[in-house]
């Protein structure tokens, strides 16, 4: 009996033993505490004053993994939303809205340690500090911003969209108008619009599903909240047939998908301003894609995606002379991130009678990678991009006040037969060439170290049986590349296709430099 107690004795003290174990090694009640506030902190607060406005992101949203930021702004937490990269790197994004000329101060506050970051776009004079893992960063007006941490482009990234405070927002529903206000709608079936249809998502707002906009004339998609898809197939946000289209202030998220993210198929004067879109998924996750279409206008719009940020396709049935054109679009103010293929892009598609009149200005490349899987591999990628596979007419396009952060390839301007390793045929049999084209006022400061960094491109097209195309009439006019500019005596950076039997590439000039 006493042996019985004495084994009772001492299986007590050796349980009590380990109880106290591991109440020592578990968090203490303040770090446990401290958790709990940081994942708080990132579904943000809904606060408003007449200068600036939080929002709550809404728990259902699909969260992968633990959030790594929180987001401050003048005292209130927003919410902050995230996805997969390709490099299975977590991706963050959240927006507030602030009144222009009013200073806020946002903190940033990583879960992580760090030793150095970047503020993008870098001309902007952001004012910065840094107090620990806390970063503090002084905006007066609406825009987007980039944290990157320790140079790593392909790892966790933060984007921040200041939007305007928006004055003119409805409160409600009605007739004319289908209105989402703040938290999560999950769509049962794609929201279908059309005729002066008005849509607005209020911020705060997270719309799941998929939005068509078709046979409309005055249709208008505003606010400032989110229209997302975490299902496969189909665009997030489509316009077919449709004229006098607005898009303006929402964002619109492809979560963890590889499909186009936006598209219009065969529309006039169709506009895009205040939006941002996310799509970090590896691949085929485009941007905008239009398509056949005419009367383009992006304003102040950003991008970050995992294929072209904007690409302009032919994907009409026919011989490209009997295709509608691609015609009359103006991309400006804007801020581009492609992870894989281009910034902007012409092709690969190009089934339309022309490309023409074509403008891209006062845009910031934050970062333009050619492929995760075939890095340096393939000839048709670049920041600044027209890759032809139906043999069709490139006339009258300008890049002028580019700015390209950071980048493999910078110029690309070629004719294929094929592309993405023979999957998808093209046809040169028809004419087509490209003439016309201005390059002003690019730069292009770094160098990724990779064997196509800040390569110019240029292949025309010659192959017996086929009409020969030229690449002709080429501009570049203070482009400079690594400190150093581009001219006649300095042209190391170009690549041609021409030889003593075809010149293909002809009548290039280089002026704006000594």
């Amino acid at each position: 009996m006493i042996k019985i107690l004495q084994y009772a004795v001492i299986l007590l003290l050796l349980v009590t033993c380990l109880c106290r174990a591991a109440e020592e090694s578990r968090p203490g009640p303040a770090s446990v505490k401290a958790h709990t506030k940081f994942e708080m902190r990132a579904l943000g607060e809904t606060s408003k004053t007449d200068s600036l406005i939080t929002y709550a992101a809404p728990s259902e949203f699909p969260f992968e993994g633990e959030p790594l930021f929180n987001v401050k702004v003048s005292g209130h937490y927003t919410g902050i939303y995230n996805d997969i990269n390709a490099w299975s790197k977590l991706v963050s994004f959240g927006y507030f809205d602030m009144a222009a000329g009013r200073e806020v101060e946002i903190e940033v506050d990583y879960a992580r340690g760090f030793d150095d970051y970047d503020i993008l776009p870098k001309n902007n004079d952001i004012i910065s500090s840094r107090h620990g893992k806390t970063i503090c960063i002084k905006i007066n007006k609406p825009q987007a911003l980039t944290v990157v941490f320790d140079n790593d482009y392909q790892g966790e990234v933060l984007h921040i969209f200041a939007n305007t405070i928006d004055k003119d927002k409805p409160e409600a529903a009605s007739e004319e108008l289908v209105y989402f206000g703040p938290g999560y709608h999950k769509l049962d079936k794609p929201l279908e619009i059309s005729g002066k249809q008005k849509v607005y998502i209020a911020g705060g707002a997270v719309v799941h599903g998929l939005m068509n906009i078709t046979n409309a004339d005055g249709v208008r998609v505003f606010g400032r909240g989110m229209l997302m898809r975490a299902e496969a197939n189909n665009v997030v946000l489509g316009a077919n047939y449709s004229k006098n289209v607005s898009l303006d202030g929402i964002l619109i998220h492809n979560h963890k998908r590889r499909n186009w993210t936006a598209a219009m198929y065969a529309v006039s004067n169709f506009s895009v301003s205040n939006v941002k879109i996310v799509g970090t998924g590896y691949a085929s996750t485009d941007g905008f894609d239009i398509i056949n279409s005419n009367g383009i206008h992006f304003d102040n719009v950003f991008i970050r995606s995992c294929d072209d940020s904007i690409s302009i396709k032919g994907l009409a049935a026919g011989k490209p002379a009997e295709c509608p054109a691609n015609e009359n679009m103006v991309f400006e103010n804007m801020q581009l991130w492609n992870d894989c293929n281009n910034s902007m892009c012409m092709g690969a598609e190009t089934r339309a009678v022309h490309y023409s009149n074509i403008t891209f200005r006062n845009i910031d490349v934050l970062c333009s990678y050619d492929d995760r899987d075939h890095h340096m591999e393939l000839d048709e990628r670049s920041v600044m991009t027209i890759v032809c596979l139906e043999g069709t007419f490139f006339k009258d396009i300008r890049f002028e006040n580019i700015r390209v952060n950071r980048c493999e390839r910078l110029i690309c301007l070629t004719f294929k037969d094929s592309f993405w390793f023979g999957s998808i045929k093209g046809d040169q049999s028809t004419e087509g060439g490209i003439c016309n084209v201005m390059y002003k006022n690019i730069s292009s400061p770094s160098n990724s170290g990779s064997s196509i960094a800040n390569e110019i491109l240029l292949n025309g097209w010659f192959q017996e049986g086929t009409p020969t195309k030229y690449i002709q009439d080429v501009t570049f006019d203070n482009v400079s590349i690594e400190g150093e500019d581009l001219t006649d005596g300095n042209k190391r950076w170009m690549k041609t296709n021409n030889s003593e039997n075809a010149m293909l590439v002809r009548d290039v000039k280089f002026v704006g430099a000594e």
